[in-house]
């Protein structure tokens, strides 16, 4: 805006002067000469022409406007250097919140595991305990955070504290065979829940391989109880989530050959029985050799122990990806 007007200004003086020297070629011209000059040098000793006076306040007007200019254009400059640092502070503001909020959720996360951990001493003891009612529990807890596991269910001992003869305390073996996923989620929710049970013991083995991971386990339980406990009706459960097992340490790794009475299994291709009869950029035929049948596969597709991986078309090979002893490899079978 000042700048426009600035221009305004220097264009009102260019057309003024302009003006002015076209009026004085016109009235030096014509028959009346002498008498113009003589007219134009009395009226400067009469000081009647206003030409020159008119001329030096449009130049102190002219450079009022640009002091005018300069100073409002210094404040206005000082002000754009204010309002950048105000917003420079509030975009640093505006990024702290942001941080803040990206860590709100790992916040939360660390205020569940102080929850959780709490939960884990806030043990209640239980009012009266039998043996359906602590079955009855420990289905619950089974089916709800074990997947179903199933297992068998009996007491051991019952009897009084040693120190407290108040408490009594009644125990329970469990036994059966499981995916160790299942069984830890079952610890796991067991150990995190108010009512007092404790896990005095767990035995694990392995089984052969075609159980597929599953293990033989065996628990030893402790429910404790007095008079003045609470029925386990009127505890309220914790409804945390169900945490799994990543990796499954008593699947091995390097065994034998997986032999299953699975029909889907015995129905699928075994490649050291077959050969590639044809190829294509994206089919695979393949013949199994006892009975001359003729199959086609397409990438993805399962064979016994793996499946269809790639086709090297420049190699004219059949590439499978094959699971037989634990390990993954990669087998090719060429075209010949």
């Amino acid at each position: 805006m000042l700048t426009k007007l600035l221009i305004f200004a220097v264009v009102v003086v260019v057309v003024f002067l302009f003006l002015m020297m076209r009026s004085s070629k016109k009235k030096g011209g014509g028959d009346g000469g002498s008498e113009q000059d003589e007219y134009i040098i009395a009226s400067y000793r009469s000081g009647t022409n206003y030409k020159f006076r008119n001329f030096i306040i449009l130049i102190v007007i002219l450079f009022a406007v640009l002091g005018w200019w300069f100073f409002t254009n210094k404040k206005l400059k000082k002000e754009n250097l204010h309002l950048t640092e105000e917003k420079q502070k509030l975009e640093e503001d505006l990024r702290k919140t942001q941080s803040e909020i990206m860590k709100q959720p790992e916040l939360e996360a660390q205020l569940d595991r102080i929850r959780e951990e709490v939960s884990l001493n806030n043990k209640v003891m239980l009012k009266e305990d039998t043996s359906t009612k602590t079955l009855e529990y420990l289905f619950y807890l089974a089916d709800k955070y074990g997947s179903y596991m199933h297992f068998d269910f009996g007491l051991s001992e019952s009897g009084a504290d040693k120190d407290d003869p108040t408490i009594r305390y009644n125990k329970y073996v469990l036994t059966g065979k499981a995916f160790t996923d299942q069984i830890y989620s079952f610890i796991d929710q067991l150990e995190r829940q108010p009512p007092f049970y404790a896990v005095e013991g767990i035995a694990l083995e392995a089984l052969p391989p075609d159980q597929k991971g599953k293990v033989d386990f065996s628990v030893e339980l402790t429910a404790y109880f007095t008079e003045d406990g609470t029925p386990i009706n009127r505890i309220e459960l914790y409804e945390g989530k169900p945490r799994k097992l990543a990796y499954n340490p008593f699947f091995p790794r390097i065994h034998s050959p997986v032999i299953s009475d699975d029909e889907e299994f015995l129905q699928q291709l075994d490649l050291d029985n077959c050969s590639v009869v044809a190829l294509s950029p994206e089919r695979v035929f393949l013949r199994n050799n006892s009975s001359g049948i003729i199959q086609i596969f397409n990438v993805g597709d399962r064979v016994r122990y793996g499946y269809l991986e790639s086709i090297d078309w420049a190699n004219q090979e059949a590439v499978f990806r094959l699971n037989r002893y634990g390990v993954a490899e990669s087998v090719r079978m060429k075209l010949k």
